[in-house]
């Protein structure tokens, strides 16, 4: 595969992020100010360009909302993993302990 030329070309996608940003709401408000400057993109590249900057915002609300819930939970404190391992071991080994908790369910 050849190589792209390297050139001084502007990033289209950001363009538009930064006239979305700046209070331009309609794709063919955003494509004209970009036609004005030279750059040429389509009413469906503005949209699609907004709609991913959406669903980013939605990721990272989601994300955050996920590790809120994650971390209230209080962290395994070691001695009661110690005091875990070592329960099992006086059972018999991780089989025995398997079947314990069977039978207790």
């Amino acid at each position: 595969m050849a190589k792209r030329a390297v050139s001084e070309s502007v990033n289209k996608s950001e363009e538009i992020r930064k006239l979305v940003k700046s209070g331009l709401k309609k794709p063919a408000e955003v494509q004209a100010k970009l036609a004005d400057r030279g750059i040429k993109v389509s009413a469906q590249m503005v949209s699609t360009v907004k709609s991913n900057m959406r669903a980013r915002k939605s990721a990272r609300k989601i994300g955050r909302r996920r590790a809120i819930a994650n971390s209230s939970a209080p962290p395994t404190d070691l001695r009661t993993l110690a005091r875990f391992i070592r329960g099992v071991h006086e059972v018999g080994g991780i089989g025995e302990a398997r079947k314990i908790l069977k039978e207790l369910e």
